[in-house]
């Protein structure tokens, strides 16, 4: 396979855009599909290696994949082992955990499939992941351990026959890819089914020009081919955004694009002759390291708050990881890829026992991180740090606007509220509760409030939420208002604001006029706030093991005005089923474990415990 420079250039393009696009420059905003390009050029180039070992009678699958490795992971290792030292002293418990997982899934060729997983509500910030950008790698590195396989299954029916396997292939990823950035937008950016189309259109590309060689000159009809392609790719670079569905139709224009650049460039056209020049090229050279190196700089430098919007210190960032990529690129690629000392390196024998110690190290090392720095004695509480808001809302989409069960004995009840609606649907679920009511959930923000009134409260709700409460259907939801009419109880749980329990007597009133339910209005609660894990160490190095804290007089007004509101046979005071009646809190179970993570979020231990506390009172008898 002859060499072609205008494809590292277009390398350059790519790697260029993800960079910027990272770095938060709007102009870039479509600088993501970068990553789109890499997988076609991917596509293209492994499969023309293949088709002409195959052809030639000599392709040897373990030499494939030995290639690959040789490629792929000597630098990916390095960047990987660099940043675990940043991370264990910079990041906190949650970023180590999350960091950890990540490590096993690079190792395991399945970061795509993990950082899938981790995208919850709370989850770390991706900005702040250093290793988020390895899915791309993750998909690319799944499709050369199936590819090759395929191939050499079908070749014995003949090239054809792969190649039509290869076509079907394209349009069956293509049409689940365009599907799912609509209906399953998480798992459709990850995941190798819903990515395959776009290294399957640069196989295809490797295909035609096995049967149709290219010209050489490039002709004039090429040169504008060329000349479109790359104005494809640039506008998809600068005018697509976060709201462009992908990957799907709308990614036809950066793959359609770089299909063009592969099947025409030549270096002689005007678009060819950027693409091969000296710089371009050199760029492109290097543009797997510098894909590499760019997102832990960029995450570690954020988390420090070392740059934030883009200016002059995140163009200096980007220039400092010129230097960093290259040396990456001459003192790791080359020689693992070209020395035959290095290469040897890179056989089953040493990946293997790489993988696996790298696996069992990133998938244990938050409990060999704690253990180690902190005793393995509390790694219980500190696993409820590393894993806080993420179990709050784990239930709650499973409920939202689900429909009853009416052969279901168990009371029929709609819970409505925000985050600590959240924590009342994780009490029920955590306990007896559940055997006694069948819930369905509806979301409304706490800027909002549960209250259901005709009076304009615009000027109550502060002025950067005003808009979305005004779009809100509160309880005029139509999929809300046929559960209330079928509930046996209406539960009404929120970090209420000190404005909204003057609504509250006006919403049972209209909600009793409209609907046959039972009414429960749960109170806010709050136990301090500001924890940490190295709070709790010290408390517990000062002896105050249980995490006392004060519980705020707003608190108690908000309660009291509430329980006025509702009166005694609706309200349930959750801060006191928790705290007591005394004026300070003990933020911990009878078995030290924290029931707040953040001082108003029930942990599991805290559900479990407030769960307990409900069952002992009459009205839920």
């Amino acid at each position: 396979m002859n060499y072609r420079p205008e494809i590292d250039g277009l390398r350059a393009i790519a790697v260029l855009s993800v960079i910027f696009f990272h770095a938060g420059f709007e102009a870039f905003a479509g600088g993501f599909v970068g990553v789109d390009v890499f997988f076609v050029i991917s596509g293209y180039l492994i499969t023309s290696l293949i088709l002409q070992d195959l052809t030639a009678g000599r392709f040897n699958l373990r030499d494939f994949y030995m290639r690959r490795a040789r490629r792929i992971l000597p630098a990916l290792f390095l960047v990987t082992l660099v940043c675990i030292p940043f991370v264990v002293i910079l990041f906190d418990l949650q970023e180590i955990k999350s960091f950890g997982r990540t490590v096993f899934g690079v190792s395991t060729f399945s970061a795509n499939i993990v950082l899938w997983l981790q995208a919850g509500y709370f989850e770390v910030a991706n900005e702040l992941k250093p290793l988020l950008h390895t899915w791309s790698l993750a998909v690319e590195e799944q499709y050369y351990l199936i590819f090759p396989l395929v191939c050499v299954g079908l070749y014995r029916w003949g090239l054809r026959t792969v190649c039509i396997a290869v076509i079907v292939a394209f349009f069956v990823s293509f049409l689940l890819g365009d599907w799912a950035s609509l209906s399953r937008p998480g798992a459709a950016f990850y995941l190798l089914p819903t990515r395959a189309w776009e290294i399957l259109a640069g196989a295809m590309s490797a295909f035609y020009l096995q049967k149709c060689p290219p010209n050489s000159p490039e002709t004039s009809s090429g040169s504008f081919l060329t000349v479109m392609g790359t104005g494809m790719v640039l506008f998809a670079v600068f005018f697509f955004d976060a709201e462009t569905a992908v990957p799907g139709r709308y990614l036809l224009v950066p793959v359609v694009g770089t299909l063009l650049i592969i099947l025409f460039a030549r270096g002689s056209g005007i678009a060819g002759r950027v693409l091969a020049s000296r710089p371009v090229v050199g760029l492109g050279l290097i543009s797997y390291s510098l894909y590499l190196w760019h997102q832990p700089a960029f995450a570690i430098a954020r988390h420090q708050g070392m740059i934030g919007a883009p200016d002059w210190r995140v163009i200096l960032l980007v220039v400092s990881l010129l230097p960093v990529a290259y040396a990456s690129w001459r003192f790791v690629e080359l020689p693992f890829r070209k020395q035959p000392v290095f290469m040897r390196l890179v056989r089953f024998s040493v990946i293997a026992p790489l993988v696996v110690v790298c696996s069992v190290v990133g998938w244990f090392g938050f409990e060999l991180y704690v253990g180690a720095k902190y005793g393995f004695g509390h790694m219980d509480v500190a696993r409820q740090f590393s894993d806080p808001g993420s179990y709050v809302i784990s239930r709650w989409p499973k409920f939202v606007l689900r429909d009853f069960d009416s052969e279901d004995p168990r009371k029929k009840v709609v819970l409505i509220g925000d985050s600590f609606a959240q924590d009342i649907l994780n009490t029920v679920e955590e306990s007896a509760l559940a055997s006694r009511f069948q819930l369905s959930t509806y979301h409304i923000p706490a800027d909002c409030g549960s209250i259901w009134t005709d009076r304009d409260i615009g000027g109550l709700i502060r002025k950067s939420m005003r808009a979305s409460c005004k779009e809100h259907a509160r309880f005029s939801a139509p999929g809300l208002q046929a559960l209330l009419q079928e509930a046996d109880e209406i539960w009404l749980a929120s970090s209420w604001q000190s404005w909204q329990p003057a609504f509250v007597s006006q919403t049972i009133r209209r909600l009793d006029q409209e609907f046959q339910a039972r009414i429960r209005i749960f109170g806010t609660k709050s136990f301090g706030g500001g924890w940490s894990f190295e709070t709790y160490l010290d408390a517990k190095a000062e002896g105050q093991g249980n995490q006392v804290a004060k519980i705020g007089s707003n608190i108690a007004k908000i309660n009291a005005e509430l329980l006025q509101a509702a009166g005694e046979d609706r309200f349930v005071n959750v801060e006191e089923l928790i705290c007591g009646s005394e004026s300070y809190c003990v933020n911990s179970t009878e078995d030290g474990l924290l029931i707040s993570y953040d001082g108003g979020h029930l942990t599991a231990a805290g559900a479990k415990f407030l769960g307990r506390r409900l069952l002992e009172e009459a009205m839920f008898k």
